[in-house]
């Protein structure tokens, strides 16, 4: 999503259109489905638990403990329980 990749690139909207347009990213609107609630929780315990100080790192971290979520959802949900 457009809000993640702005935090963690510090990049402004434009910007980031631009890149998008660039590369040939096609982006779904609107928030990304979240797992069920206990997935959530076991994901939220996993980031706290994440001491790197690189914030991409962190998710990337984060991302190899659940392959199977996407980033963007990793993100959505660390950024709602914080």
């Amino acid at each position: 999503p457009a809000g993640m990749m702005m935090d963690l690139f510090r990049i402004g909207l434009k910007e980031l259109i631009h890149h998008r347009r660039v590369l040939g990213v096609n982006c779904k609107n609107g928030r990304p489905k979240l797992p069920d609630e206990a997935t959530q929780i076991k994901i939220y315990k996993a980031w706290k638990s994440l001491k790197h100080p690189n914030i991409r790192q962190k998710y990337l971290d984060l991302h190899n403990q659940f392959p199977e979520v996407p980033i963007a959802v990793l993100y959505a949900i660390s950024v709602e329980f914080s």
